[in-house]
């Protein structure tokens, strides 16, 4: 989505009247991109949701500063390992808002209750916040993508 920002600098060099989806501060101006969202869903046989399931997350960006959930990524989060650039996580349902440009990997660790673990990988590339390359049609109909939700799809255990 674009939008105009607009500003006046004066003879001085200062900059005032900003407009727009910016601010100014100590007199520079501060353009932020509107955060990318990405859900993921976990359905069983039928489209019913199950429990919590455990995911790992990996990016060749780096997570920090991603919210899961309701958790804001930061280098000692539980779950984060720096070295690899991964975040393991538990839900069903999740918001995932923040990721960079660039190319993720989400792997099933753990199924809940009733389901099993999708074992495929699935890759996916943001680009200005949206998802544009994925390898869903490699999965077996194990991953599908709409716009920017992920859903797993896994028979019964």
């Amino acid at each position: 989505m674009e939008t105009d920002v607009t500003f006046t600098v004066d003879a001085h060099g200062n900059v005032s009247a900003v407009t727009g989806s910016a601010a100014l501060e100590n007199g520079i101006v501060i353009v932020e991109d509107q955060p990318s969202t990405v859900e993921i869903n976990k359905l069983v046989l039928g489209g019913t949701p199950v429990s919590d399931a455990t995911f790992t997350l990996k990016g060749d960006k780096s997570l920090i500063g991603a919210k899961v959930a309701d958790v804001v990524i930061a280098e000692d989060t539980e779950g984060y390992d720096k070295e690899s650039n991964t975040y393991t996580f538990s839900g069903n349902n999740t918001t995932i808002i923040g990721l960079k440009n660039g190319e993720y990997s989400l792997l099933e660790t753990v199924a809940p209750d009733g389901a099993s673990v999708v074992e495929t990988e699935f890759i996916f590339k943001l680009e200005n916040g949206k998802i544009t390359e994925n390898n869903a049609a490699e999965t077996n109909n194990k991953y599908s993508v709409t716009g920017n939700k992920i859903t797993l799809n896994d028979a019964r255990s």
